[in-house]
């Protein structure tokens, strides 16, 4: 099969999935799988996370099933994170924070910065892993810095919670949020950020 004709496959699977027949699309992206496309199979877990809809059913151990498919095949990493997120919220499966951070630290896309805060988390508190404030700052600070509002907020809280003063951690937050809303200024001319101190 062409690539032309594999491109007319995925808009196909897409269009279904846009227009909410995820069974249909299903059926399209199990097609592509049969045709060696792999990366298919983490479409498929994404259907399953859905909200159920006529005749479909939101099934997180189904979502959980595909992903570990598509991780067994190309080690894909939106299936390490959609699997770890459902080990770490217990979604399908019982919650298990080693499995989950094992998962969060098998992605290699540094884009991808919900890695960051769920390391993060498990390192402040503990979960899957020892207690680890240093580690639990790098991967806090590694999101701050990317711009993500979230990791700004909870790198300020952390820091107010390890004894800082709240002006310090406050201080520290800001300067990621004054470098995020500049990116964004720039590439928004027309949208107006407001900071909101204290």
């Amino acid at each position: 099969m062409n690539l032309r004709d594999t491109s007319a496959k995925w808009k196909k699977a897409y269009q279904a999935k846009r227009k909410g027949n995820y069974e249909q699309a299903k059926i399209h992206f199990l097609h592509l799988v049969n045709l060696g496309e792999v990366q298919a199979y983490v479409e498929i877990a994404q259907l399953y996370r859905l909200p159920s809809k006529d005749n479909w059913k939101q099934d997180y151990s189904q979502a959980l099933e595909w992903y570990q498919r598509s991780i067994q095949h190309i080690g894909d990493d939106f299936a390490y994170l959609g699997a770890a997120e459902l080990y770490f919220l217990g979604l399908g499966t019982t919650k298990d924070y080693a499995k989950a951070k094992e998962y969060f630290s098998a992605i290699t896309d540094p884009n991808i910065l919900q890695k960051q805060l769920y390391l993060a988390n498990c390192y402040q508190f503990g979960l899957g892993c020892q207690v680890s404030e240093r580690r639990a700052m790098v991967h806090y600070r590694k999101a701050a810095q990317e711009g993500n509002l979230s990791a700004k907020k909870a790198l300020a809280n952390y820091l107010n919670d390890q004894g800082k003063t709240f002006a310090s951690a406050m201080m520290n937050a800001n300067y990621f949020y004054s470098k995020a809303t500049s990116v964004f200024k720039a590439k928004n001319s027309n949208t107006k950020v407001t900071v909101l101190d204290g």
